[in-house]
């Protein structure tokens, strides 16, 4: 394939849907997550998405000490996306890197947040693909950092755990 069919404009969208658990630290709660995305290609190879996720408290497994004040309600995400596709097998097995900037919603306030990504994406059929962890890194494919969230702690982190999902072409 020549450069310039490589970077040819395509109209292909794309709604992913992923859900799994979030870690997050210092406060170190174990969260369950949903996540909803709409994505489009800006040619083959790049692409953007805005993501909307939410959290559900599951448990707290180890108490940080000096965090008795932990987050109140589950974390919420609103983030752009943007996306760099690394094709291993054409268009049937292929990793998506990226970056976001956006908000996060906790405690009743809402902070800029930053996220970096690395996703797995293998084709089901011509308009299904499954959305795995990367390989190398196999419980994780997105990471959040943002300010603190109490007055504890002077940052906030989380990382996706376990996640799965599905995209779909529009």
């Amino acid at each position: 394939m020549s450069f310039a069919q490589e970077n040819t404009p395509t109209n292909s969208q794309y709604l992913a849907f992923q859900t799994g658990l979030l870690f997050d630290a210092p406060y170190n709660n174990l969260n369950v997550r949903l996540m909803v995305e709409y994505q489009k290609d800006l040619n083959p190879n790049w692409s953007y998405g805005i993501a909307y996720e939410n959290t559900y408290f599951l448990v707290s497994p180890i108490q940080s000490e000096g965090f008795s004040e932990n987050i109140n309600g589950s974390p919420s995400a609103l983030t752009f996306n943007f996306y760099r596709k690394i094709r291993f097998i054409g268009d049937k097995w292929f990793w998506k890197t990226g970056l976001g900037v956006g908000v996060l919603y906790a405690n009743a306030t809402v902070n800029p947040a930053l996220t970096a990504s690395i996703t797995t994406y293998v084709r089901l059929s011509p308009k299904l693909y499954l959305s795995l962890p990367f390989f190398i890194l196999p419980n994780s494919d997105r990471i959040y950092l943002t300010q603190g969230l109490t007055s504890k702690s002077d940052y906030y982190t989380a990382f996706s755990w376990f996640p799965i999902g599905l995209s779909f072409k529009l």
